[in-house]
């Protein structure tokens, strides 16, 4: 195997180790979210509210980079569920402003106590050098993609060059 295609398997397994390590967190998340009523989703939204944050639907969306559609399906389950509390927005009348009711204070306070010890059981055994190297690679990957600097493969899209990053 040459040097080339020795890189493109580990820039390849590390995408494949991104995902996979997603999907996972993703099952252990919504095992410990079901047990407080809430989807990884709802969780999502009331994080952007706490711990005080007063936001539109239009506002989660953009920061959240989703639909507003579906910023608003997730806001009127968190009101019926009386998670979030509807404020009229003195700048726009028909955008509403959110934020959490005291009963989605307290269930977002107990899932960010969960989670704090999920981090700690996970890194515990991973150096600050490696978390910082992680960070690093993950922040670059994702520049890269909001700056437009990936580009998404179709089938009868032409190859494109790419340039060997610098070390």
């Amino acid at each position: 195997m040459s040097v080339s295609e020795t890189n493109n398997f580990r820039q390849y397994q590390t995408i494949w180790l991104i995902r996979h390590a997603f999907q996972a967190m993703g099952e252990v998340a919504s095992d410990y979210l079901a047990d407080h009523g809430i989807t990884s989703c709802e969780r999502a939204f009331m994080e952007f509210l706490h711990p005080d944050a007063k936001l539109s639907v239009p506002r989660i969306a953009q920061k959240y980079a989703v639909s507003r559609q579906r910023m608003q399906v997730t806001a009127n389950s968190l009101l019926q569920k009386q998670l979030i509390e509807q404020l009229d927005n003195p700048t726009h009348k028909r955008s509403p402003l959110y934020q959490l009711s005291p009963s989605g204070s307290g269930v977002f306070k107990k899932v960010l106590g969960i989670e704090k010890n999920l981090v700690k059981q996970l890194f515990w055994h991973i150096s600050a050098r490696d978390i910082e190297v992680t960070n690093k690679t993950l922040n670059h990957l994702l520049d890269a993609i909001k700056n437009g600097d990936v580009r998404y493969l179709l089938e009868d899209a032409p190859p494109v060059e790419l340039k060997q990053a610098q070390s």
